[in-house]
């Protein structure tokens, strides 16, 4: 941990609420001919609460940013209101993934990799400020499509399969063959069970 003022156990917590209600995402946009990456983490509640607590864990990583603020009716949450907090800043982003990364698990953790990756290339260019420096070089184009690729692939149906299969030997291993039957079934009917 980089910053002493900020102890394991927020860190985790911190993680744990960007593992269930956050995202980590390179937005890929193109403004006439030229391609844009935008690379940031949010995350998304309706309880005041947790975005307080994930605000001042944020502050005393040092990382900067924004609130957004969505009223109740609006969207898919009905009768709560939204907030969301999002994190954009390249420098933000730096000191935020290389905090969370070790305590995130699966996809959340691939993504924040390749984010990482991507901002730790990025950075020196833009402090040298100048636009041609600013291009990206083939290693940035490299990971922002990596990172498409892998959202890509969540989508794939052999790659499901994978997932699946992986999931049913880990429930064999710990002696619920009866479990992982039910669990693949659920999975190719897209059932969920509790």
């Amino acid at each position: 941990m980089e910053n002493p003022q900020v102890s394991d156990i927020k860190i985790g917590w911190l993680s744990g609420i960007i593992e269930g209600e956050g995202s980590i995402i390179m937005a890929i946009s193109r403004v006439e001919k030229r391609v844009q990456y935008a690379p940031r983490v949010t995350i998304t509640n309706t309880d005041p609460g947790i975005i307080w607590e994930t605000t001042q864990v944020l502050e005393a990583l040092g990382c900067g940013y924004h609130i957004g603020h969505r009223d109740a009716g609006v969207g898919h949450h009905g009768d709560r209101a939204l907030w969301d907090v999002v994190v954009c800043r390249l420098i933000s982003l730096e000191k935020l993934l290389k905090a969370v990364i070790p305590w995130l698990h699966g996809s959340k953790k691939a993504r924040g990799m390749l984010v990482l990756s991507f901002v730790c290339k990025r950075i020196p260019k833009i402090q040298k400020g100048t636009s041609k420096d600013r291009a990206y070089t083939p290693d940035e184009i490299s990971d922002a499509e990596r990172f498409r690729n892998f959202n890509d692939r969540t989508r794939d149906s052999e790659f499901m399969e994978k997932i699946q299969s992986v999931l049913q030997g880990n429930l064999a291993e710990r002696g619920r063959n009866d479990r992982a039957t039910s669990c693949s079934v659920c999975i190719k009917e897209g059932v969920t069970k509790s």
